[in-house]
């Protein structure tokens, strides 16, 4: 069967459309592949399989998209927060009160609490006062608590009586912070450390 130059074209066209929106979708669906298997800590969830080489290859391509490079978990626990501690989604209009306890972590050890658009592929949540995290290098500006745990305003607007030391800017339509600790103890990798408490309190 012949095939004139207009059909070969027109067929060639079809192919790189099909594979630009197959491509498209890709991190969507890796993206719900990783949330479906992560393993879930009080509404966080955790995936300690980045680096390994006994990975499904549906797993490597899955970590690879959701953040390539990333450490083992020996190295550096990541853990995506969306649930309160009622068990809903975090919601843009929210205001959550995030509590924990100095994690656990190996000398030299580094925790932080990022504030993200959870969009893909996961940006950085612009705000007034260029602040993307509280972590080991400024939980000192927190207000002191009683209990000596640690606590801070995730929310995308500041309500009035709370300081810009003890607020994280949220995106305001698909909040997502993530908590990292490099260089954890096994307590965190293995799941035995209880994740910080995201609390609504609005």
């Amino acid at each position: 069967m012949k095939v004139n130059a207009i059909s070969m074209f027109s067929i060639v066209l079809l192919s790189l459309a099909g594979f630009i929106a197959a491509s498209a979708a890709a991190p969507i669906w890796l993206k719900v592949y990783w949330l479906l298997d992560g393993e879930d800590n009080n509404g966080w969830l955790t995936n300690t399989s980045y680096g390994r080489s006994d990975n499904s290859a549906l797993r490597n391509a899955s970590n690879a998209n959701m953040a390539m490079g990333a450490h083992l978990a020996e190295h550096a626990i990541y853990t995506l927060g969306l649930k309160d501690s009622d068990g809903n989604t975090l919601t843009g209009d929210g205001v959550y009160r995030i509590t924990l306890s100095p994690p656990p972590l190996k000398p030299f050890g580094f925790w932080s609490v990022t504030s993200y658009d959870g969009g893909f592929p996961l940006p950085l949540v612009d705000n007034p006062l260029d602040k993307y995290a509280i972590n080991s290098g400024n939980q000192h500006q927190l207000s002191p608590r009683e209990d000596r745990q640690l606590s801070f305003i995730y929310s995308a607007e500041k309500p009035e009586d709370i300081k810009d030391e003890d607020w994280l800017p949220a995106h305001p339509g698909n909040p997502m912070p993530i908590f990292r600790a490099y260089n954890p103890q096994p307590s965190i990798i293995e799941g035995r450390w209880q994740m910080p408490i995201i609390e609504r309190i609005n």
